[in-house]
């Protein structure tokens, strides 16, 4: 179920940033020392987060296109946007375990009916609205970089859940991003996410998410009294959405030729 009133989490960041900056008067310092970046200029390195072109940007906020590519020029200009980029994806990184935890809540329910059954179950989503859209690729690549090691915390912990959730984000921001220019909604996102045939991220961290399912069922299979009934139940599923996954993808593709 999603939230259409629930704040995407790019704007909370945003207006938490905005409201603590203070910007920085010319009064008592001394000539040709750096007074630090004005209110507009500051807020314009948050913007640099989001999708659009410089001159998209300079446009919204009513500023030059020429003064904002010179900022992007600017040594503390380019090193304010690495460091929001950074703060954000342990924001996001911090909001998928949360969504981990829901989804966790969500899929128990499941667990509780035959194996036979849950082969044909569709894997529930969790409300991911809050994820947002529209980052720019440098947010992308500081949000993968977070998100690579839960996956590997999820591997050790044979944590389903949150595996689920790390990839379900990925699959959501590389279809929002490239075949999107970040502009879908994301009901529309989390629906058509594993549509994608293009990568606008790495794909790595995605990759090594479904060898995790893999490697898990083909360990079931060699040795299965060491998984629990429940262990089981959680691999199928695993293994059910992999496959809806792959269809998908051959529709996709198809769809491109003909």
């Amino acid at each position: 179920m999603v939230d259409k009133k629930r704040k995407k989490l790019l704007l909370q960041f945003f207006e938490d940033k905005a409201r603590a900056y203070k910007e920085p008067q010319r009064a008592g310092t001394a000539k040709g020392d750096r007074i630090g970046f004005s209110s507009t200029k500051y807020m314009m390195t948050l913007f640099a987060l989001t999708s659009g072109t410089k001159k998209e940007k300079a446009a919204q906020a009513k500023i030059s296109y020429s003064v904002l590519r010179k900022w992007y020029t600017e040594k503390e200009f380019k090193e304010a946007i690495t460091k929001h980029c950074k703060e954000f994806a342990e924001l996001f990184a911090s909001r998928v375990r949360s969504i981990a935890a829901d989804a966790k809540k969500i899929t128990d329910e499941f667990y509780s009916r035959p194996l036979d059954e849950i082969i044909n179950l569709q894997k529930p989503l969790p409300d991911y609205s809050e994820l947002g859209t529209g980052y720019a690729q440098e947010t992308l690549d500081a949000i993968e970089d977070v998100l690579g090691p839960l996956i590997s915390e999820a591997e050790e912990r044979q944590d389903i859940s949150l595996l689920f959730t790390v990839l379900d984000a990925l699959e959501i921001l590389e279809t929002c991003f490239l075949k999107y220019q970040g502009n879908l909604d994301i009901e529309t996102a989390a629906s058509a996410a594993h549509l994608s045939v293009y990568r606008g991220i790495d794909n790595k961290t995605s990759n090594h998410g479904r060898l995790v399912i893999l490697r898990a069922a083909k360990e079931a299979l060699i040795h299965p009294d060491r998984f629990s009934e429940k262990d089981k139940k959680r691999i199928i599923l695993g293994l059910s959405s992999f496959e809806r996954y792959l269809e998908r993808r051959a529709e996709a593709e198809e769809g491109r030729n003909e």
